[in-house]
């Protein structure tokens, strides 16, 4: 599993050119870096509860909910409980070719 340190820690289960899935577990004190990255994202909220940010509106993101990001569009999640689990989905790949521009805004402070 890999983490960065700020509430957010992940791990993949398919790295390809064709394909990225990954898991990401959001833990309550990630503080939703908004970013952006040419590729359309699907998110899958497989647990808990959340905010999603997206391009200027939010929408709160419960078990089961799937939401589909277009590319270039501003997003975070955040967990509004305990740590929430998110599956995320890329059509193209590998995840260290897709560039994140971060806005420097994040959900909360």
């Amino acid at each position: 599993m890999k983490a960065d340190g700020d509430g957010l820690s992940y791990y993949l289960i398919s790295d390809t050119k064709t394909h990225v899935l990954g898991v990401a577990h959001v833990h309550p004190s990630f503080k939703g870096r908004i970013h952006t990255h040419k590729e359309p994202e699907r998110y899958l909220l497989l647990k808990g509860q959340g905010i999603l940010f997206l391009d200027g509106r939010t929408s709160v993101l419960r078990e089961g909910d799937v939401k589909h990001i277009p590319g270039n569009s501003a997003h975070a999640f955040v967990s509004t409980g305990d740590t929430a689990v998110l599956m995320f989905e890329f059509d193209s790949g590998p995840l260290s070719s897709i560039e994140y521009t971060y806005t420097g805004q994040n959900i909360r402070s």
